[in-house]
């Protein structure tokens, strides 16, 4: 008898269908059309996600990271420096299993140093199920702040004139055709100068002695547009702009 149960027991079993089927797990991917944006220029980056097994019209969720900023300015760092896109949004999967969408970079002018973001893919609103993240996507920080140099101070001895500026400046070398000076009225021509970029003043050494009791005019002028060379620049390569100034050279009374 317990053999023949045995049998029985074998043959049902046998004859019982597999009607479970295998589940496909979803898969996800991201990937960028560039590996860095440039802030001058407002260049973009579009950001591909793909999936396998994930229905038509899912909706997956993404945030921007980043680094060279600070964690708690995040959201700052999305309105400033992107000009298209959030820094926390979602895409609608499509029939084919894909989504895109673009990040366009804007000029903020600010210096800030080396920046690079990352894009962390979600399935759920609460972004607690990381299912794919970006390679990296630095930001050229080629949009800078503006900076200034103005003219402080200038003075005349003999065949010297001192300028001096109210801020470091740019080791650029300036042409003397972009300064005239007269002397009670007559040109006078400039032999040479002596540039202390760091200190922000500039020595004029004029070809003859200006004289006492002599008015003294300086005009500097500068070309419209941002110049690579030959001019005044802060040390980000800002041009100076047109500066003019006069003076008398008044003498000395003995002591």
């Amino acid at each position: 008898m317990l053999i023949a149960q045995d049998k029985v027991m074998s043959k049902s079993i046998k004859d019982i269908d597999d009607t479970s089927t295998k589940t496909n797990i979803p898969t996800y991917s991201l990937s960028t059309s560039s590996s860095s944006i440039d802030e001058k220029s407002q260049s973009s980056v579009r950001l591909n996600i793909s999936t396998t097994d994930v229905d038509a019209n899912t909706r997956l969720y993404y945030t921007i990271s980043g680094s060279g900023i600070d964690a708690n300015d995040l959201l700052d760092f999305a309105s400033i420096d992107f000009s298209s896109g959030d820094i926390k949004s979602s895409r609608l999967i499509g029939s084919d299993g894909k989504a895109t969408f673009v990040l366009s970079a804007t000029a903020d002018k600010k210096t800030e140093g080396s920046e690079s973001f990352n894009i962390n893919l979600y399935s759920d609103s609460d972004r607690r199920d990381l299912v794919a993240t970006s390679p990296s996507i630095s930001i050229r920080d080629t949009s800078k702040a503006i900076q200034s140099a103005g003219l402080l101070s200038a003075s005349v001895d003999a065949k010297i004139i001192t300028l001096n500026f109210d801020s470091s400046l740019n080791n650029t070398q300036p042409k003397l055709t972009r300064f005239k000076v007269t002397a009670d009225g007559k040109s006078r021509d400039i032999s040479s100068f002596t540039l202390d970029a760091d200190a922000g003043s500039l020595k004029l050494n004029m070809a003859t002695t200006i004289k006492p009791n002599q008015t003294v005019e300086l005009a500097y002028n500068d070309l419209n547009g941002n110049q690579s060379s030959g001019v005044l620049q802060t040390p980000n390569g800002t041009d100076l702009a047109s500066f003019y100034f006069t003076c008398e050279l008044i003498p000395q009374k003995n002591a």
